[in-house]
């Protein structure tokens, strides 16, 4: 008796073209499932060259002085988790393990020296007569006791400026890197750019478009 190989032939044709259909189903739903990055994006609509260095929330000090002065610093020994810098009519998000972080960026001016910064307003709040600081808040959240400082607000404008820490212990306060040329400390939404722009005598920070 002489067999005919097309029925097999045609049973085996069939069954690839229903398992190539439910892997590319099932692959497809995989992707579908996966959830989007929550990046932090900033647009440069300004006349100079923008910085931005990002750091991890926890790191970044809120400070006020007993005459209700606001300033800012870095725990002694932060350091930033992405660095940018890029010129007008680009932007920059947070990418890679950084994305989902909720970053603070502490943008500045490439070059922009004494122009405006924030360092002006730490100035001022170390010419307070008050003299005494404490941690207010982090971007991360409240302050624990090994972050609460207490001594003089000279101390955050210097580079490396240690101050003492409420219970007798040193608790070291830094200001930024190339603290001259920041103008502002921010947590960019996750849901729409963060757009810069004006001079550097006068720049400016705003919600922008829709990521």
């Amino acid at each position: 008796m002489i067999w005919s190989s097309k029925p097999l032939r045609a049973v085996l044709h069939v069954t690839a073209i229903v398992l190539f259909t439910l892997t590319t189903v099932s692959v497809g739903s995989v992707v579908i499932a996966t959830p989007a990055e929550a990046k932090q994006c900033i647009w440069n609509k300004a006349g100079f060259v923008l910085r931005a260095r990002w750091y991890k929330a926890s790191d970044v000090l809120t400070l006020r002085n007993s005459a209700g002065e606001t300033g800012y610093g870095l725990r002694v020994g932060a350091k930033h988790v992405q660095l940018d810098e890029w010129p007008v009519a680009q932007g920059r998000c947070t990418r890679g393990a950084n994305a989902n972080q909720n970053l603070v960026a502490v943008l500045s001016i490439v070059g922009g020296g004494v122009v405006h910064g924030i360092a002006n307003i730490n100035q001022k709040f170390a010419s307070a007569t008050a003299g005494t600081v404490t941690c207010a808040a982090t971007f991360g959240g409240s302050c624990s006791t090994t972050t609460a400082t207490a001594g003089s607000a000279a101390a955050i404008v210097g580079n490396q400026a240690a101050v003492a820490m409420a219970g007798g212990d040193r608790s070291p306060v830094q200001n930024f890197p190339n603290a001259n040329e920041v103008f502002k400390v921010v947590q960019p939404s996750t849901s729409r750019w963060l757009d810069v722009w004006g001079t550097a005598f006068s720049p400016q920070t705003g919600p922008g478009g829709s990521l």
